[in-house]
């Protein structure tokens, strides 16, 4: 299978990573290849899934392997593997369907889904060139960092609705307040 150091055996569904606060955007390359991460943006270019791509990509996937002896190049596959990741369910569709990453022509987000998770079910997993092994442990990473996680469900459970913020900044503004009432009174007791 290749040196365990070129390997990577799971990266974190984009519905995860998301949880986690990550940002997933448009990127502007014309090459879908083009897998970017930086300051917690994942920049991947737009990927058109019709009928017929599953057909289209199955045909490029054989002939990347039956062709390309050095597997530490079979970008295509490697790119697959890293999006089979990437989407695991249909939330995780819709989630790159919202940003525009993925322009779903199928309909169902489910279809498109399944397609990508079974691109890769009967290819060797070559071992990833170095960008992609490295965007790989960086996004592992970024989602195992507990000061992510914790920002995204701060965000998440007290600054979603507009409603959620304006009782957030009330119970805030209201905790301030007793404090200053608090520290005010002290102070007046000490003086006299």
């Amino acid at each position: 299978m290749g040196n365990p150091d070129y390997v990577t055996q799971h990266v974190y569904s984009a519905s995860q990573l998301s949880e986690a606060g990550l940002e997933f955007e448009l990127s502007d390359s014309k090459c879908l290849l083009d897998l970017k991460f930086d300051k917690g943006v994942l920049k991947i270019p737009c990927f058109l899934v019709h009928s017929g791509t599953e057909i289209q990509m199955r045909n490029i996937l054989a002939f990347e392997e039956c062709h390309i002896s050095d597997k530490g190049s079979a970008y295509i596959s490697q790119y697959f593997n890293v999006l089979d990741f990437l989407i695991d369910t249909e939330k995780d569709v819709s989630i790159l369907v919202d940003k525009k990453i993925i322009v779903n022509w199928m309909g169902d987000a489910n279809e498109v889904a399944t397609m990508v998770n079974n691109l890769c079910t009967s290819i060797l997993t070559p071992p990833f060139n170095s960008n992609y092994l490295s965007l790989c442990r960086r996004l592992n990473g970024f989602y195992e960092n507990p000061r992510n996680k914790y920002k995204a469900i701060f965000v998440h459970e007290y600054f979603n609705t507009p409603w959620k913020i304006a009782s957030t900044i009330t119970a805030v503004l209201l905790v301030l307040f007793t404090l200053i009432q608090a520290v005010c009174s002290i102070w007046s007791l000490v003086k006299s």
